[in-house]
């Protein structure tokens, strides 16, 4: 059976339009530690024109001291990356470095503090502009920011950075449910607060990540009327509850057929999904599905990290 599915094109965050540099055939082909084929980690690439302004990408700082990169890595430039991600019921802080290949440092950049994203930094030195991220020890957050297993290379592994991608499920960043206290979840529900920029009459935007743990009762049943969120068609719904709270789910074409090949009612399922809005009303949440598993976020990064650990001892 197949643990996940990722109803593609969904945006639930800003996600830039890199293309892969290496497919994944390529990585489950050339398993070695240490390989002299620099080229084929895994990049994230996009075409550049000449003396292209380049941007941050992701928030860090300019590293000026860093370890021996790979022969290939011309004009590069190396950050210092945080990302916060949920694991085993807690948030952890992932630190990476993030390198853009082809680049040269604009003048008067100021390496001494961390650049936001969207600062222009650089410019092109390249036709392509490439980007890769790197730990020295397996990273929990990489991982599970990719769907292709990292490379190592002189004692460094090195990552495809998902985190710039729409096509990759990012499980690890979506917090538990449980996360929320129902008095938390309650409130929402039922007071509007004048204070907030964020609401209309009748309902707030709250828009968070989740994913909620239940027991498949029934399966999606399509909308008499279908619509677009944020540019996605949506063809089906059902309704599942927490701590007595409805939460309305809403699904991608394709998705309802899916879950009914791989899931029968009362299976366990995880729901990843992106809570719009709740309803004072109802008393209830809308939320648009991103991916369901069968198993939880932390059983599928954990099996990625033992398949990387099983090549490294072949």
């Amino acid at each position: 059976m197949k643990k996940s599915f990722l109803a593609a094109g969904l945006l639930l965050s800003a996600l830039l339009l890199f293309s892969c540099a290496t497919t994944q055939k390529t990585a489950a082909a050339n398993p070695d530690n240490n390989t002299n084929l620099d080229e084929e980690l895994p990049f994230v690439s996009k075409p550049c024109t000449d003396n292209e302004i380049i941007n941050v990408y992701q928030r860090g700082k300019i590293k000026e001291k860093y370890d021996e990169l790979p022969p290939s890595f011309t004009d590069a430039i190396v950050f210092e990356c945080e990302s916060e991600y949920y694991y085993n019921n807690k948030t952890n802080t992932s630190v990476y470095e993030m390198i853009y290949v082809g680049v040269q440092l604009l003048d008067g950049i100021n390496t001494a503090e961390p650049l936001e994203r969207g600062t222009q930094f650089a410019n092109s030195t390249a036709a392509e502009l490439k980007i890769i991220c790197r730990t020295k020890d397996i990273d929990t957050y990489l991982v599970s920011s990719s769907n292709m297993l990292p490379k190592k290379y002189e004692g460094h592994y090195y990552y495809l950075p998902g985190m710039l991608l729409n096509t990759t499920m990012k499980y690890l960043d979506f917090a538990s449910i449980e996360e929320y206290s129902y008095e938390w979840l309650y409130h929402h529900t039922v007071e509007e607060d004048p204070d907030d920029t964020d609401w209309a009459p009748g309902a707030s935007f709250v828009r968070w990540n989740a994913y909620i743990k239940t027991e498949l009762a029934l399966y999606p049943q399509l909308l008499e009327k279908p619509f677009y969120y944020s540019g996605v068609p949506m063809e089906s719904s059902t309704v599942i509850e927490y701590k007595g709270i409805p939460f309305e789910l809403y699904f991608q074409p394709g998705f309802k057929q899916y879950l009914e090949e791989e899931c029968k009612p009362g299976d366990q399922v995880y729901f990843y999904v992106f809570v719009d809005s709740c309803n004072y009303f109802s008393k209830s949440y809308t939320a648009y599905v991103r991916d369901f598993s069968t198993v939880s976020p932390e059983e599928i990064i954990d099996e990625r990290i033992q398949m990387i650990k099983a090549r490294e001892s072949e």
